[in-house]
């Protein structure tokens, strides 16, 4: 296949000539555990890199368990030849109620088995600071910009660029990720500990998302349907009911909101959205008879996409 094919069939490129609002399409967790891991990733990362594939499938087993993802990470343009024997590790929990971060290095990623359900489930991080020594609670934001190539050819070409410049403006808080989901969206990112996912990143928006994150807000740029995929805690109908209230009344909080469906039904809900002085409530219909057919990632057979559509009441 040529250069010119494989463009024409990239996926980003074809959610952005139809205009595809990212609400609603973050990739859903309750936590997340990421482990730097140099080398090369396959389409399962966790299972398919330099990374004992057992111990691999274990972990990812563990957070499942909760709710949560399990991925790898790395420092944009690290060579492997640069790799020392610590490696970062990443865990954000309490997502839904007041996210956490707790960050530091292991020698050894057997490490990881130390980790328990009730620890990642806990809504505050000390659970995890007891097992992991000289660990310590993240004050500034996290950003993750998935890059995995093997797994989306948009996220590699899009992804990787964006993942290197925003990392020599913000070192030790940009990472390269194996997978975020919604390759469409690419370059796509998720902000920890928040949970905040984001689509169609700049390097300028990736700094700018850290910046606002570390106050507990989201970056104007971001903040609208087209760059806002939703709160990974939230079902994709509240991701698009909460980024709908965050950008039409400009309340950028990133946490601190209490959603509530009152009604389902078929595809539609009407859902509760407050937060102190917020108070609103939104219909939400995922109309699949308005949908195109898109495929979801490069290469991939064309499936039908539904349209979300937000109403405040």
């Amino acid at each position: 296949m040529s250069d010119n094919d494989k463009t024409r069939e990239r996926c980003s490129m074809g959610s952005a000539a139809i205009d595809e609002i990212a609400a609603g399409s973050a990739a859903r967790a309750t936590c997340w555990v990421m482990l730097e891991q140099p080398g090369a990733w396959g389409r399962k990362a966790v299972t398919q890199s330099d990374l004992d594939p057992a111990l691999g499938a274990r972990i990812d087993d563990l957070v499942s368990s909760v709710g949560g993802r399990f991925g790898l990470i790395r420092e944009p343009n690290k060579r492997v030849s640069e790799s020392d024997d610590k490696r970062v590790l990443l865990i954000a929990g309490g997502l839904s109620g007041e996210p956490w971060l707790v960050r530091g290095t292991v020698t050894d990623p057997a490490k990881l088995e130390r980790l328990t359900p009730e620890a990642l489930s806990s809504p505050t991080p000390d659970a995890v600071l007891a097992l992991f020594y000289r660990f310590v609670v993240s004050r500034e934001a996290v950003a993750l910009v998935c890059t995995n190539g093997t797994r989306d050819l948009c996220c590699a070409l899009e992804g990787r660029p964006v993942a290197i410049e925003a990392a020599q403006q913000r070192g030790g808080l940009v990472f390269e990720t194996s997978h975020t989901g919604g390759h469409r969206f690419a370059p796509t990112g998720v902000l920890l500990p928040s949970g905040f996912t984001f689509a169609r990143a700049s390097a300028k928006s990736v700094v700018a998302a850290i910046d606002a994150g570390s106050m507990g807000i989201i970056a104007p740029d971001l903040n609208d349907a087209w760059h806002n995929r939703g709160m990974s805690a939230l079902p994709p109908e509240q991701q698009v009911a909460l980024a709908t209230v965050q950008e039409r009344l400009g309340v950028a909080r990133l946490t601190g909101w209490q959603l509530t469906t009152l009604s389902a039904e078929d595809d539609r809900w009407q859902i509760r959205v407050r937060r102190e002085d917020t108070d609103e409530l939104v219909e939400v219909i995922r109309d699949t008879a308005a949908g195109e057919t898109r495929p979801l990632s490069c290469g991939a057979e064309a499936k039908l996409l539904a349209r979300w559509r937000a109403t405040i009441i």
